[in-house]
């Protein structure tokens, strides 16, 4: 019944992003300068994108002859499975990017906020949809025409493939955009369409890594679940997809009761979706948790996961540039002294999300051990559709505001265009906290999932941290994480000044060329460092590294995140993709680090 009810759910899904991407299209508009305007952003779209998909390609191609020489070929014919599908589902998705961001101005231009903001939400929902469907279409195929032992042994080699592909995608994408925030002559707006595809990026791997945990841990589920259950490992495994469908169709739902506004402020509304998927997520769940596990406690795993990420934008939103947190710091401080304060406040609110992001992971260890951890990193990732939304909300507003500035000269007096640019760059602060807390909140505990199922199949569950091997592993992977976030931040600064140099000679495409240098080394380093501590310090010590990467990495997004503006253009959202993929790394190739690892100890 569930795969019936699945395939269901995933043509909705599939229909639903064809009726939006219609609709998105009929409010283009039309005229000369929309035609223009279209043809600018088409063009640095498929610049971005013809300069970052052969690198990716390349190389996963790469690490799937790795994973072919280290761990197999079944292993390295599911990595470039999983890379293929990551880098379709988040191309397709971001087709929707140029209509989507034309439509968003046009409406504003003709000041009509609320129709920009159904645009730009309707937007980025196309692209949640099509990460979505695609993704769980393949899982229902796999477990269609492969037994689940197979399944579950390749599971981590796919992830593997689709983080790789996203982590150079994400990295390369905020690196560009943030690049050419600040290499953009006045009069010109900022180029948007890499935050989008790299927004994109990040949902998808937490999206596949999440159902990798998941399916890798159904052991655990069965082993955890007491004498009187009655379900197999087979369940426990393929219940992944009916949370993703469940998901979906809320997410469906969640979509069309979106609100553009409530009373004055045009942002309030903007997780009514989310919320509206979450509640008809979390009963699916409930029913199929029932029939196929004969308890509703996985329902309640999965739940924890959809209310946790909710709460978390919620909180988190009261940290957005124009909030009051920061909104008198500038009365009595000098600029440099606000940039520290920002820097101090945003540093402050990782205690909130610590909260909120422990209390999840308490309570879903309590209702099935690590099975049901790899469950709330799945509820939260199930949502994606409608929480992609947000994203496109904050990402489109930006760009509508950007392009309405541009064309306001200084002989102008033109109050309704500076009040629409206004209303965009708010609506844009305040959702772009909530939707990068939401995704940083998805792909830690996607992490920390998968990081369980590392530790369990390493067989070590129970770390002695004074043990001199794990302490050291403690000791580098806190360092590396915050060695990496300087390395993410300098590239955009170095990207920024080789764009600057040739935007006005060859047009933006050397500034997308030069994005891959900030996207490259960070993308290396992260395959390097747990290859070199596992091969040299062995399983024990890897664990202590990725414990420390995780959570260290975790909260410098966040503090950055929740920094303010002078903060927004630092491409630091990119970090968590980098440890996603350390993270998914160490799980494949730990039959590699087992068998060989520990030269030194």
């Amino acid at each position: 019944m569930y795969k019936i009810v699945s395939l269901i759910c995933i043509i909705a899904a599939a229909a639903t992003a064809f009726f939006l991407s219609s609709w998105i299209r009929s409010r283009r508009g039309t005229g000369e300068e929309t035609a223009k305007l279209y043809g600018i952003i088409k063009s640095r779209n498929n610049n971005f994108w013809g300069f970052h998909y052969i690198p990716a390609i390349a190389f996963l191609l790469l690490v799937v002859i790795a994973s072919g020489l280290g761990i197999g070929w079944m292993n390295a014919a599911a990595c470039l499975a999983g890379g293929i599908v990551t880098l379709a589902s988040v191309y397709i998705g971001s087709l929707s990017y140029v209509a989507g961001s034309v439509a968003s101005h046009s409406s504003a231009d003709a000041s009509d906020i609320r129709t920009s903001i159904k645009a730009s939400y309707r937007t980025g929902a196309v692209l949640g949809l099509c990460i979505s469907a695609l993704v769980t279409a393949v899982l229902l195929a796999v477990f269609q025409f492969m037994k689940t032992e197979t399944v579950m042994a390749l599971a981590g080699s796919f992830a593997l493939g689709g983080s790789v592909t996203a982590a150079l995608l994400h990295t390369g994408g905020d690196v560009y955009s943030s690049a050419y925030a600040l290499a953009a002559p006045s009069g010109d707006f900022t180029d948007r369409s890499g935050f989008f595809t790299a927004a994109g990026s990040d949902i998808a791997e937490s999206y596949i890594l999440s159902a990798a945990a998941t399916i890798m841990l159904a052991d655990v589920a069965v082993a955890a679940s007491g004498v009187t259950s009655t379900f197999t490992h087979g369940a426990a495994a393929r219940f992944i997809i009916v949370v993703y469908a469940a998901g979906m169709v809320g997410s469906v739902v969640g979509i069309f009761l979106q609100k553009a506004g409530i009373g004055n402020d045009a942002s309030k509304g903007s997780l009514i979706g989310v919320i509206a998927a979450a509640v008809i997520a979390a009963a699916v769940c409930a029913y199929f948790s029932n029939v196929m596990m004969q308890s509703f406690v996985y329902a309640y795993a999965a739940g924890t996961g959809m209310l946790a990420g909710i709460i978390l934008a919620l909180v988190n939103r009261f940290f957005s540039p124009d909030s009051r947190v920061f909104k008198g710091a500038g009365k009595n401080l000098g600029r440099h002294s606000v940039v520290i304060f920002n820097m101090g406040s945003g540093m402050i609110s990782t205690a909130f999300t610590a909260i909120i992001v422990l209390s999840a992971i308490v309570v879903s260890f309590n209702f099935a051990n690590f099975y049901g951890l790899a469950l709330c990193a799945a509820g939260m990732c199930s949502l994606t559709a409608a929480s992609s939304g947000v994203t496109g909300l904050s990402v489109l507003s930006g760009e509508t505001s950007d392009i309405i500035s541009s064309t306001i000269t200084d002989e102008d007096d033109d109050s309704d265009k500076a009040r629409m640019s206004d209303a965009a760059a708010v609506i844009s602060d305040r959702t772009g906290i909530m939707s990068r807390s939401y995704r940083t909140a998805a792909g830690f505990t996607a992490a920390l999932a998968l990081f369980t199922a590392f530790a369990v199949s390493s067989e070590v569950e129970s770390i002695d941290i004074m043990a001199l091997r794990v302490f050291a592993g403690i000791i580098v992977g806190t360092c590396s994480a915050f060695v990496l976030t300087g390395i993410i931040i300098g590239s955009v600064h170095v990207t920024g000044r080789v764009a600057r140099r040739d935007m006005g000679r060859s047009d933006d495409e050397t500034g997308s060329a030069s994005s891959l240098r900030g996207a490259a080394l960070p993308v290396v380093i992260a395959i390097a460092l747990p290859t070199v501590v596992g091969l040299l310090f062995g399983p024990a010590t890897l664990a202590g590294f990725l414990v420390a990467v995780i959570s260290c990495g975790y909260f410098i997004v966040t503090g950055f995140n929740n920094s303010g503006r002078h903060f927004e253009n630092t491409a630091i959202q990119s970090l968590s993709s980098v440890i996603k993929m350390m993270t998914v790394f160490s799980a494949a190739f730990l039959p590699v680090f087992i068998r060989i690892g520990g030269f030194l100890f």
